[in-house]
């Protein structure tokens, strides 16, 4: 008869469990430590930085290619 109870007894303990979990305190929570604004949670920071391009000039070149030129023109705007 004993094996017939158990798991009555495992059905009414895990209804009890979640009973109890419905009386948690949400206020304790740690999500009320986040800021409500998000540029406070996510700022935008610009810093300044080096950065270098790659020039490639052979001694015999008068003129910048093409490519030079759009490569040097991009940094530029930047």
């Amino acid at each position: 008869m004993a094996p017939t109870r158990f798991p009555h007894r495992a059905v009414l303990c895990a209804i009890a469990f979640a009973l109890l979990a419905g009386c948690a305190n949400k206020d304790r929570l740690a999500t009320g430590a986040l800021p409500d604004d998000y540029r406070t949670r996510h700022p935008i920071v610009l810093t300044e930085g080096e950065r270098t391009i790659d020039i490639p000039v052979a001694s015999g070149d008068t003129r910048l290619t093409q490519g030079t030129r759009d490569v040097i023109r991009g940094f530029a705007a930047e």
